[in-house]
């Protein structure tokens, strides 16, 4: 969500689902998008961390840009909690 506080203008929208296999969070904003490639930066660099952090953690990772902004998917491989 830094991310997008600091490169993208206007309204974000985050869901957060859940299915059999996990957890899905999606994030989207109204930016312009953007195309760099997601790695992880050199050592002494201060920032350019967070996508590639959730592109590893994620069992899967997915962005897009579409007419009016951009989405980020991230299946995280967690579950819910069974009820006590």
């Amino acid at each position: 969500m830094a991310n997008v506080a600091r490169h993208a203008p206007g309204a974000l929208l985050v869901t957060l689902s859940w299915s059999d296999e996990g957890a899905l969070l999606e994030v989207q904003d109204t930016g312009h998008g953007f195309n760099r490639k997601v790695a992880l930066p050199g050592a002494d660099a201060e920032n350019k961390r967070g996508l590639y952090i959730v592109s590893v953690m994620a069992s899967s990772f997915t962005r897009r840009a579409h007419p009016d902004g951009s989405v980020v998917i991230a299946a995280l491989p967690v579950r819910k909690a069974r009820p006590i």
